[in-house]
């Protein structure tokens, strides 16, 4: 199927969402486009998100959890992990820390 066209739906979540105002955006890329070139695609149209997902070396940040169809993208081919028609790819900051309760 590589050269066809597909659509693929991407997910924000907390920081990445308020940098890009939507909770999803739906980008029609070649089929086989990685994970990586999709995101770049997208905040080259969103430039407040270019910074929180990206360094200067255009690497993804490690803080940023990526998953395609529920998988981290860390268990497959990292931001090479490749796209498929109506596949879903979400993007959400790393969580830490907590409380440390009063004593």
């Amino acid at each position: 199927m590589a050269g066809d066209d597909a659509t693929v739906t991407v997910e924000f979540y907390g920081t990445v969402r308020d940098a890009i105002g939507e909770k999803a955006v739906e980008r029609d890329v070649a089929s086989g486009t990685s994970v990586g070139a999709a995101l770049q695609a997208i905040a080259r149209d969103h430039p407040d998100l270019s910074a929180l997902l990206f360094t200067s070396e255009e690497r993804l940040r490690p803080h940023v959890n990526i998953s395609r169809n529920g998988v981290p993208v860390r268990e497959l081919d990292g931001p090479e992990t490749a796209l498929e028609p109506d596949d879903t790819v979400t993007v959400a900051p790393s969580v830490s820390g907590g409380s440390g309760g009063a004593r």
